[in-house]
């Protein structure tokens, strides 16, 4: 994976990555943004994969996560990138923690280790790496995934603190087993019985082409995933030419499981990159408007206006990480896009809106980031 850092420096001159990762990744907010990532990750401990009881018990933690926060006066945002605004219940890739056994073995042990001689090492190493975390990159809820890497560290502590408290040791093994197995089985993004059921149902080609993120059950629960299939799907033949206006990157990476039985083409469209409306179908926010991260200096140096009558602004951010309208002269600082398209220039392109798709966030998904689109336009030449 070392390789992508030379990517990294080919497509956009930096080998960290392009402008708007950098500038949306990077650690902010000074020495209380430092002290404000260290309770949000201590409070991602409290993980309840798994147990729905977790959806009563949110509200709580959420509530002493911003009374801990106020009481050393720092703002719920500061230092922030992707908050915590839910406790984890999900089997998720992206915010699984290490489950109900975070908050009553990995976070005391970790915390007894230094008052124990000969186990003090290791909670020096574990928190040492959660203080370096916290001021190396903005907090994100995803940045949960190092936090479990550094548990590793803690095993021996937490073997050597059982090895004589039989409860202790037999509550941690079966749990460890139960998400084990629970894990390998249902994670959401590939649950293993629903996935063994179609691939004796089709074949595992199919499964492996088609399916991905589409027809699994995990899939409809996102509501930005539901409006685009329930969009595309009944166009999705006869080889039609499908043009695909992605509100946000997020949408973007969905689209090319989206070819059903290849009997449709989708190309996803960026409006600062746009040359043609070649399409049968073209399928676009209800608002017309797309928000694009700006990667390489080919957006930047884009003009602001373009013959498909595409209006974008710039968006960059000030030091306290707020969003700053920048004008032609600053455009090089930019980290975000935001473009509408303008409806006369589909009227005159031939195309007619003849659908409108929305669907309702499911209560439990209403605080998922990211989940902002609640409804596409399909639009067909005439």
């Amino acid at each position: 994976s070392s390789y992508n850092y030379i990517l990294n420096f080919i497509d956009y001159g930096n080998f960290l990555g392009n402008n708007a990762s950098i500038i949306s990744h990077r650690f902010w907010g000074g020495y209380k943004g430092f002290i404000g990532n260290v309770i949000r990750y201590v409070f991602q401990f409290f993980d309840f994969s798994g147990f729905t009881i977790g959806f009563f018990i949110n509200p709580f933690l959420m509530k002493l996560q911003d009374s801990t926060l106020h009481l050393f006066n720092i703002p719920n945002n500061l230092g922030v990138n992707v908050p915590l605004d839910f406790t984890n219940v999900g089997m998720t890739e992206q915010t699984a923690g290490l489950g109900i056994l975070g908050f009553l073995i990995v976070l005391p042990f970790s915390i007894v280790g230094f008052f124990n001689k000969k186990l003090k090492i290791f909670s020096l190493v574990f928190w040492g790496q959660i203080i370096a975390l916290s001021f190396a990159i903005a907090y994100m809820v995803y940045s949960i995934r190092f936090v479990t890497g550094f548990s590793v560290f803690l095993i021996p502590l937490i073997t050597l603190s059982y090895t004589k408290k039989k409860f202790l040791k037999g509550m941690v093994i079966f749990f460890a087993l139960i998400y084990l197995s629970y894990a390998s089985i249902y994670i959401s993004q590939r649950p293993l019985i629903k996935l063994t059921k179609e691939i004796k149902k089709h074949n595992l080609e199919y499964v492996q082409t088609k399916m991905r993120d589409l027809n699994l059950p995990f899939y409809s629960s996102f509501t930005e995933g539901r409006v685009l299939k329930e969009t595309i799907e009944p166009v999705c033949n006869s080889n039609n030419r499908i043009g695909f206006v992605a509100p946000n990157v997020f949408m973007m990476f969905s689209t090319k499981y989206l070819e059903l039985n290849n009997s449709c083409k989708i190309d996803t469209i960026n409006l600062l990159h746009i040359k043609n409306l070649d399409y049968d179908y073209l399928i676009i926010q209800t608002n017309l408007i797309q928000q694009l991260d700006v990667i390489n200096q080919n957006d930047i140096k884009n003009p602001l206006f373009n013959d498909y009558n595409v209006a974008c602004h710039f968006v960059g951010r000030d030091e306290k990480r707020n969003e700053i309208l920048l004008n032609y002269n600053g455009i090089n600082k930019a980290n975000q896009a935001i473009c509408k398209l303008n409806p006369d220039a589909l009227e005159r392109a031939g195309f007619k809106a003849i659908r409108d798709v929305a669907v309702d966030t499911p209560k439990h998904l209403k605080f998922r980031e990211n989940e902002t689109i609640k409804s596409l336009t399909l639009y067909k030449k005439m």
